[in-house]
């Protein structure tokens, strides 16, 4: 019940400050890929980039569509339609993101030219595409409950699981990179 303005800001620097968050995680990864692998590393993730954004937007599209419907249930007190809402949006996704995995897991080559490669990178595109596809479940789960953390009065505390989720991420990246000097296997 709290007026439109208020909950707006209560809501808009935890979701810019996660966004950023994001996109740092992006910077950070090129350049440590592009300094510490190489470019032919970095060009092998950039062929593998679209596919996991295009994951990544299904999990929010399930995400936001689910918040949304669920923000309907609850202000009309229809906690149970709520819950069975979000419940169909996580087991929706993670359908999709099972399914898109196996098939990307048994064509990477096949969807490495797809998506642009060439055969000299595709070894190197598999290699960070195999990962992508094999965290996919988890990723899109991830990205669907952030935003029903958010509809359940809790933006901060999404903004803090994203943020450091981010942080580790880079961190890792670095230790991964740099001092255990792993970069695509090609």
């Amino acid at each position: 019940n709290e007026p439109v303005g208020q909950l707006f800001r209560k809501m808009l620097w935890p979701t810019i400050i996660s966004m950023l968050s994001i996109v740092l995680l992006n910077l950070a990864d090129g350049a440590f890929l592009g300094h510490g692998a190489g470019s032919e590393a970095l060009a092998g993730v950039n062929i593998a980039a679209p596919i996991f954004n295009i994951m990544m937007g299904i999990g929010i599209m399930f995400g936001i569509g689910s918040s949304i419907v669920a923000s309907i249930h609850l202000s009309r007190g229809q906690v149970k339609a709520a819950n069975i809402n979000i419940t169909q949006a996580i087991l929706g996704s993670l359908t999709i993101a099972v399914i898109l995995s196996i098939l990307i897991l048994t064509n990477l080559p096949a969807t490495c030219r797809l998506f642009g490669s060439n055969e000299e990178l595709i070894p190197l595109a598999s290699s960070y595409l195999k990962w992508v596809a094999i965290a996919e479940p988890l990723i899109m789960i991830e990205m669907v409950c952030r935003f029903i953390i958010r509809i359940d009065g809790s933006p901060n505390f999404a903004m803090i699981c994203s943020v450091a989720a981010s942080t580790l991420n880079i961190i890792l990246d670095y230790v991964a990179i740099f001092i255990l000097g792993w970069g695509l296997e090609g």
